[in-house]
């Protein structure tokens, strides 16, 4: 296995690390092939950068016009301190309109996250991650253990609670083949209607190879096309 060892200590210390990759991920909104997420994970001298960018489709940009207009690409700075991640920074841009983005910073000293327009909230109890950091947060985790959980995802907008409800083995069928995967699910609390998962592959060291979300019952759904490691 190329990924073995990777994460094998994943509660482990300071020494904990994540693997530097690129994943590309078949997305369908309703049902409909959408395009493309290309999600890349890399690191500098200031911690990882998660970058993740959606490539619309032709057939959905005729179909849908409205649906996924933009192109659009997030960006999520973290650290991993004593194993867990900590996020620093966080932003949205899209293509199409020149100088739309949103942004946050995590002020840890304070306990405050703040949005580039000039908001700020106190940070929540429990785990705190954005659109770009939740699913490498899950994989340094033990699916059992995080069942009960409050977390709260962030974007450039708002903050949304959830809490875990849920860790379940499951068949995932993609296009590198079928994993036995940990499918972990959560519920937002402030909106029951609106769900997510993560399906976490234990033979590719907890890497995701299905993402889904669901909200007002139109459901995306990210499933795995390939998945590359990078070198530092």
């Amino acid at each position: 296995m190329l990924w073995g060892g990777v994460l094998n200590e994943v509660n482990a210390d300071e020494h904990t690390q994540l693997p530097l990759m690129e994943s590309r991920f078949s997305v369908h909104i309703a049902g409909i092939p959408a395009g493309t997420m290309i999600r890349k994970l890399t690191r500098d001298e200031e911690g990882y950068i998660a970058h993740s960018e959606m490539v619309p489709g032709l057939w959905f940009k005729l179909l849908q016009p409205t649906a996924v207009a933009d192109e659009m690409f997030d960006q999520s700075r973290f650290t991993l301190i004593h194993g867990e991640l900590r996020g620093s920074f966080f932003e949205e841009n899209w293509k199409s309109e020149t100088g739309r983005r949103r942004s946050l910073t995590y002020d840890w000293r304070d306990r405050r996250v703040r949005w580039g327009d000039g908001r700020e909230v106190a940070m929540p109890e429990g785990r705190l991650v954005d659109n770009g950091s939740y699913p490498y947060s899950l994989m340094l985790s033990d699916p059992l253990q995080v069942v009960g959980e409050k977390l709260t995802i962030v974007d450039g907008e708002m903050a949304r609670p959830f809490e875990i409800i849920e860790a379940q083995k499951r068949d995932i069928k993609t296009a590198l083949g079928h994993y036995e995967a940990w499918q972990i699910d959560a519920r937002r609390l402030d909106h029951p209607n609106e769900r997510f998962s993560v399906s976490l592959a234990p033979e590719l060291s907890n890497l995701p190879v299905l993402i889904s979300h669901n909200k007002n019952n139109i459901s995306t759904e990210l499933r795995i096309l390939s998945i590359t490691l990078k070198s530092e």
